[in-house]
């Protein structure tokens, strides 16, 4: 989360977004304080509810540095230590009780749990040498200013039309670029805009056989037929999916997993 553009949004809005486990509200209320103070003037050009306001990366990350203080104040008083180690992990190691983890540099931490949470890196610009004399390069769709390098009538060419795709067109816009894109998909479907539809039965709590992607996405259309046909937005039952992710996941076989 440290995009700088304020066009680089967040893929849900405010109300699915909390870090906060017993309130869904907490990213909610912390956006309408930080529009208050004056922090987000350009959030009125969303036309919606704080609540379903889409607000940039950048902004999401400085809320969660801000809630991590907090809680590591919070702990403190608890006899709960954060304490941040910079270091590259080269070694895991699970033992009887604990875990073990050995950094580049020979130190040695142990604990009762490690959580594997390396996030996204970023991408590298690796020259295409077999692009038949072609001037090309592929490039991060985040990165604005090394996209400010291109010429601004050449033509960029994208793979996939999903949310990385609107991304990075809007980087791409922000870079001044001015020349044709376009953008290759199988089906040429483009996303949805994303609604705030009502609540829908979480119909995956009474059904643990969905266990492979191709039953949950039978069952998932199967539901969104239902919703359509009793006139409710289609878009209802997605957010029981969200809730779901964690057990659906874990009970993924490997090869399910990369298909995912």
């Amino acid at each position: 989360y440290s995009a700088v553009e304020l066009g680089h949004t967040l893929n849900g809005n405010a109300a699915h977004m909390s870090v906060d486990p017993d309130n869904a509200d907490d990213l909610t209320q912390w956006l309408t304080a930080f529009i208050e103070a004056g922090g987000w003037p350009e959030s009125d050009q969303q036309h919606v509810s704080v609540s379903e306001l889409f607000p940039p990366r950048g902004m999401f990350g400085l809320y969660v540095q801000q809630r991590l203080a907090e809680a590591r104040v919070v702990g403190a008083r608890n006899g709960s230590v954060a304490e941040h180690v910079r270091g590259e992990a080269v070694d895991l190691q699970m033992l009887d009780d604990s875990v073990r983890v050995t950094l580049a540099d020979g130190r040695i931490l142990q604990g009762r749990f490690a959580v594997l949470a390396t996030g996204m890196f970023a991408a590298a610009r690796t020259s295409q040498t077999e692009s038949s004399g072609l001037n090309s390069a592929a490039l991060d769709p985040w990165d604005v200013a090394v996209m400010r390098q291109l010429e601004p009538q050449s033509t960029v060419l994208i793979i996939g039309s999903g949310l990385t795709m609107v991304d990075a067109v809007v980087s791409l816009e922000q870079a001044g670029h001015r020349g044709p894109i376009e953008v290759f998909s199988r089906h040429g479907l483009l996303p949805h805009v994303r609604r705030q539809p009502p609540a829908w039965v979480d119909f995956l709590a009474e059904d643990h056989d969905l266990r492979s992607p191709l039953q949950l996405m039978r069952a998932l259309r199967g539901q969104c037929r239902q919703a359509q046909a009793q006139g409710i937005d289609w878009q209802a039952p997605l957010d029981t999916v969200r809730t779901r992710i964690g057990r659906l996941w874990n009970q993924a076989s490997d090869v399910q997993r990369r298909q995912s």
